[in-house]
């Protein structure tokens, strides 16, 4: 039986540890050729490196910063020099970071944006650039369940990722006469290595409001993205799906006691 993305060639910005490792790890599982970057987790790059081996594809590693436009252009090169070309390009490379508004500095700001905003969108157009030239392919671009559901301290985060969801839809309508597909998956509350250990108490109440009864996992978000950058998907394009256990489904209001 054939894997899903059998005989593709992905690459996935910002692959060394979390949401980013478990996208490259299923897109390798349903057979893609992987090319993954990561910008300062070496150590996490090769554990990376080693896991997706186990899969039989060929599999690259990159080290790249996303904000800064020569590099990428430098890692798209590197990219199609040693998988000799590539179809679906994921952008999974950002920054979560919590400031209150009001506190908030020029320089925090603007990290988040050249970051999640400014690399996805220049990583997007060069790889739509080859892909145009290639006869088409699929872009899957890492939004958050922030890009619908507000909460205090991620005023800046939260417009980062509803900007990526903005404008898949928008450069959808440019690209799709060249077969070149883009949707936004919105990873809902996925736990990862970074994080703080959560206490017992905080996840009884945390998992109130997830209606699945569980956080995500790494690999959830993957599963969306290779189904995206498969040709199951051949007619979806300029969509963004929630991925959160119905977490942005849920009305939070406070319990009725009975009378």
């Amino acid at each position: 039986m054939s894997k899903l993305l059998e005989g593709k060639k992905a690459i996935v910005t910002g692959a060394s540890s979390g949401i980013g490792k478990g996208i490259a790890r299923i897109l390798a599982k349903e057979g893609a050729d992987v090319a993954f970057t990561y910008r300062n987790n070496k150590a996490g790059a090769d554990a990376t490196l080693k896991e997706l081996g186990q899969f039989g594809v060929k599999v690259f590693c990159m080290r790249s910063d996303v904000s800064i436009v020569s590099g990428i252009d430098a890692m798209l090169d590197e990219a199609v020099q040693a998988m000799g070309g590539f179809d679906i390009m994921v952008n999974n490379a950002g920054i979560t970071s919590k400031y209150p508004f009001l506190e908030i500095t020029e320089a925090q700001y603007d990290e988040l944006f050249d970051i999640n905003c400014r690399g996805t969108f220049f990583c997007t157009q060069r790889a739509a650039r080859h892909m145009k030239a290639h006869g088409g392919g699929s872009i899957v671009n890492i939004s958050s369940l922030s890009s619908r559901a507000s909460t205090e301290g991620f005023s800046a985060y939260a417009s980062t990722k509803a900007a990526i969801n903005k404008f898949t839809e928008t450069a959808a309508i440019e690209l799709a006469p060249f077969r070149v597909r883009i949707n936004s998956v919105a990873a809902g509350w996925v736990p990862v290595e970074s994080e703080k250990p959560n206490t017992e108490e905080f996840i009884r109440e945390a998992l109130k409001h997830l209606p699945v009864g569980r956080f995500g996992l790494p690999d959830d978000i993957g599963e969306m993205c290779a189904f995206l950058a498969s040709d199951r998907a051949a007619f979806i394009t300029g969509q963004t799906y929630f991925v959160d256990g119905g977490q942005t489904c849920l009305l939070s209001i406070p319990q009725r006691k009975n009378v």
